[in-house]
């Protein structure tokens, strides 16, 4: 996968962004404009690195926030989400957030790591996905405790470093259909909540970073 031309897809329209989240129940794919309306967009570079951010309308009491950038000395990119009530009343619902839901295509796929501390001792693994589906899920409180949200993923000629970067409980899943490995990631497992005025929430910090 070539992380720049994603990014710069997903910064001429927020809809190509691969997550998916639920309001009121109804669920979506990105960040349309038709449906949430670019409020603010602002690009920057810093020290090499570019970034991005859109602020758009989600709707009575919810604004959403994206922040994504790109690192081309590093081949890296990473993103937050952020959910935030600056209106008066109750936001819609917030439901089924998936701060990352991308393909990566390639033949032969693999996963490595290591799992977490405490019983695990950091122990390494290797799973062939086109044997088997993988998924973790961390419900402790604690990140790395049993498993750790860091990931190899080799596939085809290459390969990608994912992290999710959260404090919290998460969860993660490596599906490959034959054509590609379909990544999701997921930060505070089971939210389903509305924001009260002056209230956030956000994604896990997604990283990514290419392996030639």
């Amino acid at each position: 996968m070539n992380l720049e031309s994603v990014y710069r897809k997903i910064c001429e329209d927020a809809a190509a962004l691969p997550m998916g989240f639920s309001l009121n129940g109804r669920h979506y794919m990105g960040l349309p404009k038709g449906v949430f309306p670019v409020r603010a967009c602002l690009s920057d570079a810093k020290d090499g690195v570019e970034k991005c951010s859109f602020v758009l309308d989600g709707g009575e009491n919810l604004t959403i926030r994206l922040e994504i950038e790109y690192d081309p000395k590093y081949g890296a990119m990473a993103w937050t989400v952020y959910f935030e009530n600056h209106g008066t009343g109750r936001s819609p619902v917030i439901s089924d957030v998936d701060a990352a839901d991308m393909d990566f295509a390639g033949e032969k796929p693999w996963l490595s790591g290591i799992l977490g501390d405490h019983e695990n001792n950091y122990a390494p693994y290797r799973r062939d996905l086109t044997g088997e589906d993988v998924r973790f899920y961390s419900d402790l409180g604690r990140p790395t405790h049993i498993y750790f949200p860091y990931f190899n993923l080799e596939c085809g000629d290459g390969g990608c470093l994912i992290a999710i970067g959260w404090g919290g409980t998460w969860e993660a899943s490596f599906h490959y259909d034959g054509r590609a490995v379909r990544f999701i990631g997921r930060g505070t497992n089971g939210l389903k909540t509305y924001l009260l005025p002056g209230e956030c929430v956000r994604t896990p910090r997604m990283q990514f970073v290419t392996r030639p």
